[in-house]
């Protein structure tokens, strides 16, 4: 213990320049006032008064400091799970969300100048004190494993204010080959939360402020993907499970990044190619080690079509993956055995439930059948000019049947003997698909099926 609450008391020195008065687990109710003032949006930090300016920013600071004092005081106590009246991390993080986070999806809003300061300097200073603890390769740290598990899961909740400073922290965490996966989920997370977030000014762009960083985090989540760990043939099927949950956050956050391709200056290079990768994971492509889940798969399929419109797609190759996936979810959903409670008398049965047993089947087919809508819709966006008419008919046929041969009866739950896949399998024989490749101008962008 006296280890661990050496870092508490290395904090209480890196915050030393607070007033006597104030207490390192919170504000004076005058710092304090400055701080909500600012958070609601009532006040600016930036003020013409270079003392006032000057003393917002030493507030929000403060505010981070009292953040991070917090934090690890219910991180050491009792391993996090609160003790003596002090809050546990569950509390203390659902607190800091709640409380003290500039969150611009909760409330939907478009966060004011005086709250956009806020959310950058209160993640600027958390980080600083954040990442000694978490450690790196080049200095590692001496912090226990709940501490930077839970260090890494507030860079994520930080994350949710659009601060990029939050996701460049998150790619070192993944690209840094001495942490744990449990700690990389949380990174992953961050990036998923960041590529939420709206960016006010340009719909097509994240919230990272430099290109480059967004494309740096947007290739390390795709290396992540693409990882293929060594698998023992006699490895537990829940350390592989655990290895997919992982990954799927990985494909989460990958279908949030807006671009299908990412492309080098006017030369026209594809630099990552994130629509590609969603598709693979969508039908499988068997160079995926370990082949991908039911859930990973759906998040992929939902993923790419959520994607912005990119005129160069070759939508035909698109959409024959597109069909085999819903055709491959379908097989699923009709193989699947309804989950029924026990009676007690009932002799128990000896069937281990599979994941497309207790898979959310209605949220899943409605998630599917709103993204062929908008993935159709983007398609056919006036900005990208005129579309060939062809393509045009292949892919509303395809929209059509998946919506009323499945996808809506799915939605309302009916029996597996209403779903008819004739329909998609006579779309599938009779449509040609000329492409070898998603883009033109990248051979590499194929899918290798099962």
């Amino acid at each position: 213990m006296i280890r661990r609450f050496s870092a508490l008391a290395a904090l209480a020195v890196l915050a030393g320049s607070a007033n006597a008065q104030d207490s390192k687990f919170d504000l004076s109710q005058a710092d304090g006032q400055i701080f909500s003032d600012i958070r609601e949006g009532k006040k600016l930090v930036k003020s013409p008064n270079a003392a006032e300016a000057k003393k917002n920013e030493e507030v929000i600071r403060k505010k981070a400091q009292v953040e991070i004092a917090r934090f690890l005081r219910a991180a050491e106590t009792s391993n996090g799970t609160g003790a003596g009246g002090v809050e546990s991390v569950p509390d203390y993080i659902r607190s800091f969300t709640l409380g003290t986070l500039v969150d611009p999806q909760n409330p939907v809003r478009v966060l004011k100048e005086g709250q956009v300061d806020l959310a950058r300097i209160l993640g600027d200073e958390m980080l600083k004190q954040l990442k000694p603890l978490i450690g790196s390769k080049e200095k590692p740290s001496g912090a226990d494993m709940v501490v930077k598990l839970n260090s890494v899961r507030l860079i994520s909740i930080i994350a949710r204010s659009g601060y990029d400073g939050a996701g460049n922290a998150a790619v070192e965490i993944i690209n840094d080959p001495q942490h744990h996966d449990a700690i990389k989920l949380y990174a992953l997370e961050a990036l998923n939360n960041l590529f939420s977030v709206p960016n006010p000014d340009r719909a097509d762009r994240s919230m990272f402020l430099n290109p480059d960083d967004e494309l740096r985090a947007v290739t390390t989540v795709i290396g992540f993907i693409a990882r293929k760990p060594a698998i023992a043939p006699n490895l537990a099927r829940e350390e592989i499970d655990a290895y997919k949950f992982v990954r799927r956050e990985a494909v989460r956050a990958l279908g949030k990044v807006r671009k299908p391709a990412y492309r080098e200056g006017t030369s026209g290079v594809v630099a990552a190619n994130p629509a590609v990768w969603l598709l693979r994971v969508a039908a499988a492509d068997k160079t995926l080690v370990p082949p991908p889940s039911l859930n990973e798969r759906v998040e992929g399929l939902a993923g790419y079509l959520g994607l912005m419109p990119d005129k160069e797609q070759n939508m035909d190759f698109a959409a024959g993956f597109v069909a085999l996936t819903i055709k491959d979810l379908t097989l699923d959903y009709k193989e699947r055995k309804p989950l029924e409670k026990s009676r007690g008398e009932e002799k128990p049965t000896e069937y281990s439930p599979l994941e497309r047993d207790y898979h959310p089947w209605k949220v899943t087919a409605t998630r599917i059948s709103v993204g062929l809508k908008v993935w159709y819709e983007n398609w056919n966006d006036p900005v990208l000019g005129a579309r060939p008419a062809d393509v045009r008919q292949m892919m509303a046929g395809l929209v059509k049947t998946a919506e009323e041969d499945i996808l809506g009866h799915m939605v309302e739950g009916n029996k597996t003997a209403e779903i008819k896949l004739q329909g998609l399998e006579d779309w599938l024989r009779n449509t040609k698909f000329p492409s070898a490749a998603l883009l033109p101008n990248d051979p590499s962008a194929t899918i290798v099926r099962p």
